[in-house]
């Protein structure tokens, strides 16, 4: 578990140097892998077996695709398919991964890439963007495939009734600040 973690977190980096070499320049890259190698926060969760290393693999290699993909001349389509897997895998390891579905379009805006102005391969790409990462994501849970609606609303639905400490208080909802509060100590 804890070998797959760090090869995880070292594939990781690695993605993040091929990021930085094909975008911006070699220097950069080498420094960009160094920091995020010796960054110690990325160097406690890759030594811990969890969600973490996958997530923060999966969510760095959906931004190199779609860097890829907003950026090359040939093969869009292929690293367009890439980006659409890597992120149906992403958001499968763990939801918060679904803000890919608003950095992926901006690198798009960024970039300001044909896709955007074609109708039909802005189509394919929206359609794509949603139903390839949502097909992944259904195949992998086998618990919805009986009752997809309702287990689905299940599993969102739990948290509900948990109640959380803030301010040292367990309150059952937070109060309304607490996204504001929660932003400023990150």
């Amino acid at each position: 578990g804890r070998v797959a973690s760090a090869f995880m977190g070292s594939l990781t980096v690695i993605i993040t140097f091929l990021i930085a070499l094909n975008f911006i320049n070699p220097y950069l890259a080498t420094f960009s892998a160094v920091l995020t190698s010796i960054e110690p926060s990325f160097l406690g969760l890759t030594k811990v077996y969890g969600l973490d290393s996958p997530t923060v693999l999966l969510f760095t290699l959906t931004v190199y695709f779609a860097l890829k993909t907003f950026r090359e001349d040939k093969s869009k389509i292929r690293y367009a398919i890439l980006t659409y897997i890597s992120l149906g895998l992403a958001i499968s390891t763990r939801f918060n991964n679904v803000l890919l579905f608003i950095l992926i379009p901006l690198v798009g805006l960024i970039y300001q890439s044909e896709i955007f102005k074609k109708p039909k391969l802005f189509l394919f790409h929206v359609l794509s963007l949603f139903l390839i990462p949502a097909l992944i994501f259904y195949s992998l849970w086998a618990w919805l495939w009986f009752d997809p609606i309702h287990r689905f609303q299940d599993t969102f639905g739990h948290w509900t009734g948990v109640s959380e400490y803030f301010s040292g208080k367990i309150q059952l909802l937070p109060p309304s600040y607490y996204l504001i509060v929660f932003s400023a100590m990150v």
